[in-house]
């Protein structure tokens, strides 16, 4: 098994990597997060952007998305867990060839049942150092200790069209397989500017992800330069809810940035929102 299966590579920088460290750090986080409870009971969940930072500075943003999906189960099959990739050693789409991601909470098996309908390529060096997939697992695995599995996919060439493209290949196979997925876009916001600047900047982003115009999404940061580096996820989440519902909407959950944790003149944005559509 070892050959299939990969080892953390930011445990013990992103989270901790004792699993009573990292269960009481989630706990504590927990506490001071934002939570909606019954907020979305008639509402089917089909994802949600979070994101990825080191849990002392984003999970308090981050755990409002897993209490709300640990809040209406659904018996989710797959967890696709859509990354970008911040080194730039992957193919443009990418999967992940181990059969097994560990963390300290336990091992999350890859549904490789997908990889031939998805026809995408492998790669093990997209994910070898990448910590934007790994840190949602130990989320996942905290908030739903169930049977469910994971399918990590990085995109490094982050376009429209790309997106596009994905979210078919996801729906398709899903549908074939007769499985319910549900589909995390993992991102921060934007990076290392003063907070009200962030803000604003996002705001015009926040703007189009609502419209869930996907191409508008890509204008308007090629546009004013903003640094919302998991474009492609989030693009490819908005395509994908569009293929399931002729009525998806997009709903902020949290929203904050780095300098609540540590003060600093310049500071990276953290936005959770839930996509979901209604079930009559």
């Amino acid at each position: 098994m070892q050959a299939e299966l990969r080892k953390p590579a930011v445990s013990g920088m992103f989270y901790p990597s004792d699993p009573a460290e990292l269960k009481q750090l989630l706990q504590n986080l927990e506490s001071r997060a934002l939570l909606s409870p019954g907020a979305f009971d008639e509402k089917i969940l089909v994802g949600g952007i979070v994101p990825h930072a080191g849990y002392m500075y984003s999970g308090v943003h981050a755990i409002p998305f897993f209490h709300t999906v640990a809040a209406n189960p659904s018996d989710f099959d797959t967890i696709v867990i859509l990354n970008p990739d911040h080194h730039g050693q992957g193919e443009d789409v990418s999967l992940d060839p181990h059969s097994y991601w560990e963390t300290p909470l336990g091992v999350a098996e890859i549904d490789k049942a997908f990889f031939p309908l998805l026809e995408l390529e492998t790669s093990l060096l997209a994910q070898q150092n990448e910590h934007s997939a790994e840190v949602m697992v130990p989320l996942l695995q905290y908030y739903m200790p169930g049977s469910f599995k994971i399918l990590p996919v990085s995109i490094r060439n982050q376009t429209p069209d790309i997106a596009v493209q994905l979210a078919g290949k996801l729906a398709q196979a899903a549908d074939k397989l007769g499985k319910r997925i549900l589909v995390i876009a993992s991102s921060d916001f934007s990076h290392f500017v003063p907070a009200k600047e962030g803000a604003a900047n996002d705001n015009k982003v926040i703007e189009k992800i609502q419209a869930l115009d996907t191409k508008e999404v890509y204008s308007v940061i090629m546009e004013h330069g903003n640094s919302v580096c998991g474009v492609g996820p989030i693009m490819t989440l908005l395509a994908y809810a569009q293929l399931k519902a002729s009525k998806p909407r997009v709903d902020i959950l949290s929203r904050g940035h780095s300098g609540e944790r540590s003060s600093s003149p310049s500071v990276v944005h953290y936005l959770t929102a839930v996509v979901s559509y209604n079930r009559t």
